[in-house]
């Protein structure tokens, strides 16, 4: 006995050599971590990777934010290859509460030109890694709900109007058995590819869906659009943007109608806005758009009105005289305008701008020379330019050498008077005392 014993014990490492050869082999064979080609993002310290989801929110600049919400939805495509519903049953869903984000007003964005976005990110979407019946590949689409989720915001499509997004991901999760002498399991790569994007077209780009430090930006991103406008079916109610005239000074005209030059220019984002907007010549509180105004393109509930232009290129004209406004119904938040005043001979115009309910510093020109306001925007809430023309008797003060020879001329005809008159008496008193 004693000698079997010595002779096996030599062969005793190269049995355990083979033991331990063999034992992988009893265990699940890991997920290779897909190579670069396929897009997939691989854990490089064995822990588990996450995937985030970001909302961007744009809307023109002076929009204020709405309070609204935004869901996302995860629906599971294979488990492992089985796309059957007893396959898909055995998968995790992703984390129910990480597929909602909110926005509110006072929300801080970054603002470029005339568009500010708000980006909102969820940090980690993923379910935990041992809650997979097993080690494979498992795959989800997301997408994000649409048409009711803000029913509040849908029903007021006359003053607001928010665009979901459309964009579509596809979602591959390599989940893996925790290297030894660990157990259990672990998502050891993630590859993404984005199927739509938010304009509904099919695109097939692999994306990053990781998010960064602190919850950043996913590569798997949903962008939303939001518009307002202050819209009204009555101009003679608060609208959204008016152009005023007044006329003061002792001198003048408040008949005179004064000439006007406009181009409106709609916001970027504003991809339905119409080729021209109705804008109606208000006074005292009642429609009075006539001719004098300018071309009368209609007539509807509200009474006359004129087209004007919003194509960014254009200009129309228009006329307005003391106490006048020409007032828009439906302009929204962010379009811009400019508007000029042409040539009021005689009168030294001035304009102040109201954007938003906040009024600007009066602007003055040069008597009888054109001022315009340069672009400005409708903001959330009343918009307006009210232009002013100054007209007044002005009182000599002194001489100047235009006016000189003038008094020259009047004092010597006051002298040669008073010689003739001088003269004259004289004699009378010479004749006298003959």
């Amino acid at each position: 006995m004693f000698k079997k014993t010595k002779l096996l014990l030599p062969l005793a490492p190269l049995a355990l050599a083979v033991g331990l050869m063999g034992a992988p082999a009893a265990m699940a064979d890991p997920i290779a971590c897909p190579d670069s080609a396929s897009g997939a993002i691989c854990s490089s310290d064995g822990s588990s990777l996450e995937a985030g989801i970001t909302k961007i929110l744009q809307m023109p600049v002076g929009t204020t934010v709405p309070n609204a919400t935004f869901n996302f939805q995860a629906a599971k495509v294979s488990a492992d290859g089985d796309t059957t519903s007893a396959g898909l049953a055995t998968m995790p869903g992703l984390v129910a509460a990480g597929l909602t984000v909110s926005s509110a007003p006072g929300d801080v964005g970054t603002t470029v030109g005339t568009v500010t976005t708000y980006v909102y990110n969820l940090a980690n979407v993923l379910p935990d890694a041992n809650l997979y019946p097993h080690a494979g590949v498992f795959v989800y689409t997301i997408t994000e709900a649409g048409i009711g989720t803000n029913p509040a915001i849908e029903a007021d499509s006359t003053h607001q109007k928010l665009t979901y997004s459309s964009a579509q991901y596809t979602v591959t999760l390599y989940v893996d058995n925790v290297p030894a002498p660990g157990n259990g399991l672990y998502i050891s790569a993630i590859g993404a590819m984005k199927d739509y994007d938010d304009a509904g077209d099919p695109v097939g780009a692999k994306v990053d869906p990781t998010p960064g430090g602190d919850g950043d930006a996913s590569g798997l991103a949903f962008t939303n659009t939001y518009l307002k406008t202050g819209a009204t079916t009555d101009p003679t109610t608060d609208a959204p943007l008016s152009i005023s005239k007044a006329v003061t000074g002792s001198l003048a005209n408040t008949e005179q109608y004064f000439d006007f030059a406009m181009v409106l220019t709609p916001n970027i984002l504003d991809v339905t806005a119409p080729a021209a907007y109705k804008a109606y010549v208000v006074q005292a509180g009642v429609v009075v758009t006539d001719a004098a105004n300018g071309t009368i393109a209609g007539t509807d509930a509200a009474g006359a009105y004129i087209m004007v232009s919003a194509d960014g290129v254009n200009t129309t004209s228009f006329a307005l005289k003391d106490g006048q406004a020409l007032v828009f119904v439906d302009t929204a938040v962010g379009t811009a305008y400019t508007v000029q005043e042409i040539n009021p001979t005689g009168y030294t115009p001035s304009y102040s701008v109201v954007t938003a309910g906040s009024i600007a510093p009066r602007v003055a020109g040069v008597t009888g020379a054109s001022l315009g306001t340069g672009s400005q925007l409708v903001g959330d809430g009343t918009s307006a330019t009210d232009f002013s023309n100054a007209r007044s008797l002005i009182t000599p003060t002194g001489l100047t050498m235009n006016t000189l020879p003038f008094v020259g001329f009047i004092a010597l005809a006051l002298l040669a008077l008073a010689g003739y008159i001088a003269v004259t008496a004289r004699g009378r008193k010479v004749g006298a005392r003959s």
